[in-house]
């Protein structure tokens, strides 16, 4: 079975393991064919990011590939969010959007509504794909928590490239040149359970000092006033 039908193959909920890749160049390609293949689905396929320079790369990425797509850009809780994706006309493949993080606002979570809950065939299919990890992983958590009350067949992944600033900046460039050493080229993917928990783990030992974050425009920024 392929990664991407891992990723999104599941009728629930489904949160998955991040997916690396070598360069940036390789996570924008990957990234152009995931959406792809979901739209030829007629899955709503959902980019997210959490930095503006990342947004623009991401319009960028979808503007060379020639995919079409629509851009949110207001805040919206979980009932606008599937009434504005179900306002898209239907069609051979399904709408892309791109948008940002901070656009979803997560209510509180019903006891009808916690994980686990199962979820009707009628419900629109979302595959999400998110393009960097936030340094504070609460801001994650939240867009997980906005996620799992969407009423729709919602499919999660994280595609993140290992030459991101804030991978760089707190996994080193010596832990990169080991994945080249063991065999890992520039257009090979990787995801594991085990990769993902130990970024979780960096994420939250690089940021628990921090008492007042600095917002920033990108990656590069954020590191300079939060954690340099």
């Amino acid at each position: 079975m392929s990664l991407l039908k891992r990723l999104f193959g599941k009728k629930q909920f489904r949160r998955f393991p991040d997916s690396f890749t070598l360069s940036k160049a390789n996570k924008m390609a990957t990234l152009c064919q995931w959406v792809r293949e979901q739209a030829d689905q007629r899955n709503t396929v959902l980019v997210l990011c959490h930095f503006q320079s990342t947004f623009l790369e991401n319009q960028l990425a979808l503007q060379k590939a020639n995919i079409e797509y629509d851009i949110l850009a207001r805040p919206l809780s979980e009932d606008q969010f599937v009434r504005r994706i179900q306002q898209f006309p239907a069609d051979e493949r399904g709408p892309v959007v791109l948008t940002m993080a901070q656009m979803f606002r997560p209510t509180e979570l019903s006891l009808a509504q916690r994980p686990g809950k199962p979820v009707p065939d009628r419900m629109p299919k979302l595959s999400v794909i998110v393009t960097e990890r936030y340094p504070m992983i609460v801001n994650d958590q939240k867009l997980e928590r906005f996620l799992i009350q969407v009423d729709a067949l919602v499919s999660l992944g994280y595609l993140i490239s290992y030459d991101d600033p804030i991978l760089i900046h707190l996994l080193g460039e010596r832990f990169i040149e080991l994945l080249r050493q063991l065999g890992l080229g520039e257009n090979d993917l990787v995801s594991s359970s085990m990769t993902n928990r130990g970024l979780s783990r960096k994420l939250h030992k690089a940021t628990a000092a921090i008492e007042q974050e600095q917002l920033a425009d990108s990656p590069d920024e954020w590191i300079e006033l939060n954690l340099d």
